[in-house]
């Protein structure tokens, strides 16, 4: 492929754009769409009102691992 054939940067980024086919009116669209009902917000307690011990214990290592990961990445960039 030559320099003439590739495509400049402005044609590149009207692929990403939208075009006004692909967004469907407003009036239609409301009248047409059913709203999805609102999820009531939940404490961040509540969660994990019915965690037994056993996902206690993964969360646990979960976040051991983790912790371990992070700190073992400047050791691997070296």
């Amino acid at each position: 492929m030559t320099s003439s054939e590739k495509p400049g940067p402005n044609k590149l980024m009207n692929l990403f754009k939208k075009k006004k086919s692909d967004t469907p009116e407003t009036d239609e669209a409301s009248a047409t769409t059913p709203k999805e009902p609102e999820v009531p917000k939940v404490p961040f307690r509540t969660l994990f009102r019915y965690a037994t011990s056993f996902d206690y214990a993964l969360m646990a290592a979960g976040a051991v691992c983790a912790c371990v990961n992070g700190v073992s990445q400047p050791v691997m960039s070296t």
